[in-house]
């Protein structure tokens, strides 16, 4: 996670270019960029890559990321203590 405002539009490409390698490295199949803010569904869009599989694999590299966005407050000046709840179904993960 990054916790800061994106740019203008979208996600920086350095920011890109980072979840990329993260997703390559710990072999995850998605990543996620969170932002502070109202929920936001932005879905997730698979990466473009002209890296098709592993070495020594045929398996294609699946990746995919995001950008979500959770509201850490629950009220005025009160903590949601049910963020960790929300970041996870940003993600798609069932709870």
């Amino acid at each position: 996670t990054k916790w800061k405002r994106p740019g203008k539009s979208s996600a920086s490409i350095s920011d890109l270019r980072q979840m990329y390698a993260y997703c390559r490295f710990w072999n995850a199949k998605k990543a996620m960029l969170l932002y502070p803010g109202d929920p936001l569904d932005t879905g997730f869009k698979a990466f473009l890559t002209d890296d098709f599989a592993f070495a020594g694999s045929e398996k294609p590299i699946e990746h995919a990321c995001k950008m979500g966005f959770v509201s850490v407050l629950d009220g005025p000046n009160k903590l949601d203590e049910k963020i960790g709840e929300k970041i996870l179904l940003e993600m798609g993960l069932v709870i």
